[in-house]
């Protein structure tokens, strides 16, 4: 029974296959998934991206019939290149984004379908630079140093400083 399971696995994974199975990104951030899949059975059916945790269940957001109409349709667009594979690109992307997705093809009986897992942060990792009088070159104990922190994206960020001891 489990070598008929591989079996199916395996030739459903030929016959679609995508660049990223798992994005890591931020808020604002966006994102491309390009998926190569067997032209000579599936070039004309339905292509779709889709949005729940089980493959069964999943909300369809986009097909490349246009037929799906969500919310964050305008966010979401899917393109079938045909040889130049199928691709899937969500723009402009927000924590609540954060969840399992599908990237599917309408095949009668049983859907070729492949998952993927989107990690949306709010705010990227912050860096530390110091400013006068560091720059010029080590200042002495007791004096004030200015030291500079931000992060290059993200919003609601809340900074706290704590220090180190020594021992």
């Amino acid at each position: 029974m489990i070598s008929c399971f591989n079996l199916i696995y395996v030739t459903a994974s030929l016959q679609l296959k995508c660049d990223k199975r798992e994005i890591r990104a931020y808020t604002g951030d966006e994102f491309v998934i390009v998926c190569k899949y067997d032209h000579a059975r599936f070039l004309f059916s339905k292509k779709y991206w889709c949005r729940g945790e089980s493959r069964n269940t999943c909300e369809i957001l986009r097909d490349t019939d246009d037929v799906a109409k969500t919310q964050s349709t305008n966010r979401v667009s899917i393109i079938d290149r045909h040889r130049a594979g199928l691709s899937v690109k969500v723009t402009n992307l927000q924590t609540e984004d954060s969840d399992f997705y599908w990237i599917g093809i309408d095949k009668i009986y049983a859907d070729i379908m492949v998952s993927v897992k989107v990690i949306v942060t709010e705010v990227s990792k912050p860096s530390v630079w110091p400013l006068t009088p560091l720059l010029d070159g080590p200042t002495c104990r007791g004096k004030p140093v200015t030291i500079r922190c931000g992060a290059p994206k993200g919003s609601g960020v809340f900074y706290a400083w704590y220090q180190q001891m020594h021992h």
